[in-house]
């Protein structure tokens, strides 16, 4: 499997234009995401020799088998715009599909805001 290039991932994390949201158990990308993706779609597109790296996560809303599944059908819904968009294969790797946060089980959201954060596609660039 492909390895990201060595870069700070919290620094990665943290820039919300990179991030892809989904509703609650869904895997469809919504408008903001699909116009989030045809922009980083036309970044690649301008620069063939640049990767894009999908790490998903899912809400911890069910079984290590629900949430890994669900985290790898949001991948491929985000993998199969970008090549609608007329990204090449090549400069896409699924990277990590996690069920709930990196590092151990998520810490219990009490709010809104945070369980709408949770389900995600990050996007990390590199090279080539």
């Amino acid at each position: 499997m492909a390895q990201p290039p060595a870069r700070n991932a919290d620094a990665v994390e943290a820039d919300e234009a990179n991030h892809i949201y989904f509703a609650r158990r869904s895997t469809q990308v919504d408008p903001a995401g699909q116009e989030r993706l045809r922009l980083h779609a036309a970044r690649l597109k301008e620069h063939p020799k640049q990767v894009v790296y999908l790490a998903a996560y899912a809400e911890n809303l069910g079984s290590a088998s629900y949430e890994l599944a669900i985290a790898n059908q949001r991948i491929e819904a985000v993998a199969r715009l970008l090549r609608s968009y007329g990204v090449a294969t090549r400069q896409m790797h699924p990277l990590r599909r996690y069920g709930i946060a990196r590092g151990g089980p998520a810490p219990a959201c009490a709010t809104a805001d945070c369980r709408e954060k949770r389900g995600r596609v990050v996007l990390s660039f590199g090279m080539r």
